[in-house]
């Protein structure tokens, strides 16, 4: 991950962070789940980095939603 100023990253922090929370998910859980460390699970909700296209990925698939559904939802806030 790459430190991130944009407001896409912010957004896409925003889209993962309310698909964990519908999904009534801790981010402890999620790390266990998808096997993204804490720390950059912490980060990509925070907007602080860029998450890689596999860290997305991988967040998803645990999650039960599609990388599609994410981005849509990122690109609401735009």
């Amino acid at each position: 991950m790459t430190s991130c100023t944009n407001e896409f990253c912010y957004n896409l922090g925003l889209a993962l962070t309310a698909a964990r929370k519908s999904k009534n998910i801790t981010r402890s859980e999620l790390s266990l789940r998808s096997g993204v460390p804490y720390t950059t699970l912490e980060c990509a909700e925070n907007g602080k980095s860029s998450a890689t296209v596999w860290t997305i990925v991988r967040i998803t698939k645990a999650l039960g939603v599609s990388v599609g559904e994410v981005l849509a939802d990122a690109n609401q806030w735009v």
